[in-house]
């Protein structure tokens, strides 16, 4: 909060006809995670961005920054003060699959943007090639060897 004292000046250096005018000042948002952190290239997924000081819930702005691409926005919608929940995009139609990371940017008014980033990772799906070495007993577990790419270690079913 901040009193301005507005007026007229006079020959003598005082103010005529003052007003005092009381300004919010509304600090720059700060990011601090996502989540989730990842996802895969040829998906859409929502995406909850949490920091604080998201005011101005009208001009709320999301600035998505890819090497080797010009940054673009993203359509947000703002849960609180501190949480702005977007929707990523589909790094295939947009022809972003070759950059892994995009850097995400909170503003209240679009034009300052957070100090701080956080970075959302496409990760490739997974594309299984052969099966092999199966194995069941009588109980019904069965195993499976997989062989295949871009198969990450969260991958367990």
């Amino acid at each position: 909060m901040l009193d301005v004292l507005v007026g007229l000046p006079q020959k003598d250096g005082s103010l005529s006809n003052t007003a005092k005018l009381r300004v919010n000042l509304i600090l720059n948002p700060i990011v601090t995670s996502i989540s989730p952190v990842k996802g895969f290239s040829g998906q859409m997924q929502e995406i909850r961005i949490t920091g604080s000081t998201f005011y101005n819930f009208d001009s709320l702005h999301v600035k998505a920054v890819m090497k080797g691409s010009t940054d673009f926005l993203l359509d947000c919608l703002s849960l609180s003060n501190e949480v702005v929940m977007i929707t990523s995009p589909n790094a295939l139609d947009i022809h972003l699959y070759n950059y892994r990371k995009m850097y995400l940017y909170v503003s209240t008014n679009g034009v300052d943007y957070s100090e701080q980033s956080v970075f959302y990772t496409f990760m490739d799906e997974p594309h299984i090639t052969e099966l092999t070495d199966y194995d069941a007993d009588y109980q019904g577990n069965i195993e499976i060897g997989v062989i295949g790419m871009h198969l990450t270690a969260d991958v367990t079913h």
